[in-house]
């Protein structure tokens, strides 16, 4: 790495990594606040509030449990109320699920490995979390058993969440998944940021029990949705540790209250200049469909479209066609028995999307540009549908592909 890589999250294929913030647990109520610290916390909470330069507005709990049953719990809660707040409304078409499905980054719904994005979502974050911070119940929910170094590493991050939620840190509502997984990149890059520091001020021996944890977590396959998780720890590092080397704490504040835009930060750090805003309208279209066959629409984002293209073009070719980015559309429709999509994606010049139209089209598609009324911003637009061949496999997907792009976001972190 261009610079010395501050923790610990090297491990790739079975990543253990360090909780989710912000477990959704519709219908939990919150649990009384504490008058004291409780002492399984009260050790650290000098050194996160002194990293962090913020005071805790109050004491935090911990519960101790099954940390994975616990967010399975938490995730059956979450659909049982949005079930019971907005009914079945017929048939529920997962449009995200088809949209990725056709551009080949999950396996078909027709197979045994199938892909419902949002449960699939909740078992990768079971599964990988050590711990997490509950904003609903305000606890940090911790596995039974003595608090050891490597847990103890993980309760810093944890307290950093919880007085992240209590200077209001974690309010921001995300429009996009993609403006979404750039604002959990900013929570745990900062987490991460005072987890790291916690680390280098331990003893020789309590670093080396640490490290030990971390060497022996079992390599695995990872996927697509695997290395979307890993992402606002990789990536998310050493965009914060630019943000505060280059413009101190009270900018990455600023974002996380105020939203930072799409991963297309992550992507490129120098994009950090504001733009001026565009509507974000249907500009995808499907030619032969009309309204009526339009079954929904969303985002992919610049780290999805990287994810696409990295592992058939290589790291350096996906990320020069993916810097430029500014924002992307795609809408799916259901015509004469099969799914299509439509997807267009907003750069900043002419040469972005000559860059970009290259790269999409050695995947396949044709793939066009069109200025929309927009000269300096064209757009970049392609079609696929079920039966056409997937422009990347399920398989292709991994953890590893992001570790190029996080070893050239270190190097744009400013030397102390």
């Amino acid at each position: 790495m261009a610079v010395s890589q501050p923790i610990l999250r090297r491990t790739v294929g079975a990543f253990l990594l360090i909780a989710t913030v912000g477990a959704v647990a519709f219908g939990v109520s919150r649990a009384l606040e504490p008058m004291a610290w409780d002492p399984r916390l009260e050790p650290y909470v000098a050194f996160v509030e002194e990293a962090r330069a913020l005071e805790f507005t109050e004491p935090v709990t911990v519960r101790q449990t099954d940390v994975a049953a616990a967010l399975r719990a938490d995730a059956g809660a979450a659909d049982a109320a949005y079930a019971e707040e907005f009914g079945d409304g017929g048939e529920f078409v997962d449009v995200e699920s088809i949209a990725f499905e056709l551009l080949g980054l999950i396996a078909p719904r027709d197979t045994t490995e199938g892909t419902d994005l949002a449960d699939d979502r909740a078992e990768v974050q079971a599964a990988s979390s050590a711990a997490f911070y509950d904003s609903q119940t305000k606890e940090i929910v911790i596995p039974p058993g003595d608090v050891t170094p490597w847990m103890a590493s993980v309760i810093v991050h944890e307290l950093t969440h919880a007085l992240q939620d209590q200077h209001g840190l974690l309010d921001y509502a995300p429009w996009t998944v993609d403006d979404a997984l750039m604002q959990r990149a900013l929570t745990e890059g900062d987490a991460d940021r005072v987890e790291a520091a916690w680390y280098h001020a331990q003893d020789t021996q309590t670093q080396v029990a640490i490290d030990e944890v971390y060497a022996n977590v079992e390599a695995a396959p990872s996927t697509f949705l695997d290395a979307t998780f890993a992402a606002p720890y990789l990536l998310g590092d050493p965009f914060v540790a630019r943000t505060v080397a280059i413009d101190g704490p009270e900018r990455l504040e600023f974002m996380q209250r105020d939203g930072a835009g799409s991963t297309e930060r992550l992507i490129d750090p120098r994009s950090d200049t504001p733009r001026p805003a565009k509507a974000k309208d249907r500009y995808a279209t499907l030619e032969g469909t009309t309204d009526d066959d339009i079954v929904g629409g969303g985002t992919v984002g610049a780290l999805g479209l990287y994810q696409l293209l990295a592992p058939e073009t290589g790291h350096e070719a996906a990320l020069v066609a993916v810097q430029g980015y500014d924002f992307d559309d795609y809408v799916v429709a259901y015509e004469s028995d099969r799914y299509c999509m439509a997807l267009a994606v907003w750069v900043d010049s002419a040469e972005d999307a000559e860059e970009l139209q290259a790269a999409i089209r050695s995947l396949g598609p044709t793939a066009t540009t069109a200025d929309r009324g927009v000269p300096a911003a064209p757009s970049v637009q392609f079609s696929i549908c079920e039966g056409d061949a997937p422009l990347t496999s399920p398989e292709a997907q991994s953890v590893e592909s992001l570790l190029p792009l996080q070893e050239a976001l270190w190097g744009e972190v400013p030397q102390p």
